[in-house]
């Protein structure tokens, strides 16, 4: 789809599912929006988005590095976080919120990426520590496809 160091827009699809412990349905939420996709080297893909919240009109940009069997995501805005997703390998990190900072660990269970001359999907599903109590199950899938 790319050359190394190219650049394209794509236009993507995102669904999140939340599930905590005691729910019985999970929370959806679904996003259209662009971004861009590039290739910084040959193993590695870059895709950047920003997602703004329906209900209050924030905004945060999302990067997500994407190499074979591992994803980094960063969330940059009033809800900042780094999480590094490799299947069944927990990582330990911190959640910035406008009221301090928790402690947050993150176990994967899903990990996948694939990108075609047509299209991209990257999906990952990964159980949420907060403050070293379980949080929820999460599920995230991405969908892009060239918007240039």
């Amino acid at each position: 789809m790319l050359d190394i160091n190219e650049t394209i827009g794509v236009l993507l699809s995102v669904v999140g599912e939340n599930r905590g412990a005691d729910d019985e349905s999970p929370d959806v939420i679904r996003l259209v929006t662009t971004g861009r996709l590039s290739r910084p080297a040959a193993d590695e893909y870059v895709l950047a988005y920003t997602e703004t919240d329906p209900d209050d009109g924030r905004s945060q940009d999302i990067t997500m590095t994407i190499s074979p069997h591992r994803i980094t995501m960063t969330r940059n805005g009033p809800y900042e976080t780094t999480m590094v997703f490799e299947k069944d390998k927990r990582f330990d990190g911190w959640y910035e919120t406008p009221w301090g900072s928790m402690s947050m660990g993150i176990f994967p269970v899903k990990v996948q990426f694939a990108i075609s001359e047509s299209e991209g999907m990257a999906e990952l599903e990964y159980q949420v520590d907060l403050q070293g109590a379980f949080s929820g199950m999460h599920h995230l899938k991405l969908r892009f496809a060239p918007n240039d």
